[in-house]
C-alpha cells in the first residue's frame, strides 16, 4: 500500500506533465493506469496499519476527490485526514515518531493538501491550518546552524534549501522555543 500511495501521490504532483502531454492514447493508458491505483488504495483504506503508508493514503485521497471525483468522498477524506493528523502529530507539533524529518514531510504534504483545496475554491479548515503551524514550529526547532534536519530517530538530513522553503511559506512566523515537551526535546546551541 505505501509504495502505490507514494506513487500515486508523485503521480498527481506531476498532473500536468502526466496526463497533458503525450498523444492521446498514451494519455489515456496513464489515466487508466491511475485509476486502478486509485481504486486499489481505496480498497486499502481501512485495512493500513502502516502509519506512514496510511498518512500518504489519505493524503491521496484529498488530492482524488478534488482532481478527479469533483468532491465526491471529499468530506470523508477530510475526516480522515483530521484524524491522523490528531494520531500522528503531536501537540507541540512533533511527529509521534520522533523523527524530524517525518514532521518535515508531513508540513510539505500539508502544503500540497491545502493548495489543492484553495485552488478547488473551497475553504481550508480550520484543522489544516492548525497543524501546519505546529509542524512549521517544530520543523524551526530542529532546524540545525547549517539550515538542514538532524538525523537521529531514523530522520534522514533533508537539504537546508528544502527546510527554508518550507518555512517561507508559513502564514506566520514560527515562535521560538527550546523545549519541546510533548515530544520530549531540549534545544541545545553553541555558535554556528
Amino acid at each position: 500500500t505505501g509504495c502505490a500511495a507514494d506513487r500515486v501521490w508523485n503521480w498527481m504532483l506531476c498532473g500536468a506533465a502526466l496526463f497533458e502531454h503525450g498523444s492521446e492514447p498514451e494519455i489515456h493508458n496513464r489515466l487508466e493506469s491511475l485509476g486502478r491505483q486509485l481504486r486499489h488504495l481505496e480498497a486499502m483504506k481501512d485495512d493500513c496499519s502502516d502509519f506512514t503508508a496510511r498518512w500518504k493514503l489519505i493524503c491521496v485521497m484529498v488530492l482524488d476527490s478534488l482532481c478527479l471525483k469533483d468532491g465526491e468522498g471529499y468530506d470523508e477524506a477530510l475526516d480522515r485526514l483530521e484524524n491522523e493528523c490528531t494520531a500522528q502529530i503531536l501537540p507541540d507539533g512533533g511527529h509521534a515518531t520522533r523523527a524530524p524529518s517525518r514532521g518535515l514531510g508531513a508540513l510539505l504534504d500539508l502544503y500540497v493538501v491545502r493548495d489543492a483545496i484553495e485552488r478547488s475554491q473551497r475553504p481550508v479548515p480550520g484543522f489544516i491550518s492548525s497543524w501546519i503551524g505546529r509542524l512549521g514550529g517544530m520543523v524551526g526547532f530542529f532546524r540545525c546552524g547549517d539550515g538542514a534536519m538532524p538525523v537521529f530517530n531514523d530522520s534522514d538530513e533533508n537539504l537546508p534549501e528544502t527546510v527554508t522553503a518550507a518555512l517561507k511559506k508559513l502564514e506566520t512566523p514560527t515562535r521560538r522555543f527550546m523545549v519541546a515537551p510533548k515530544s520530549g526535546f531540549h534545544k541545545l546551541v553553541k555558535g554556528g
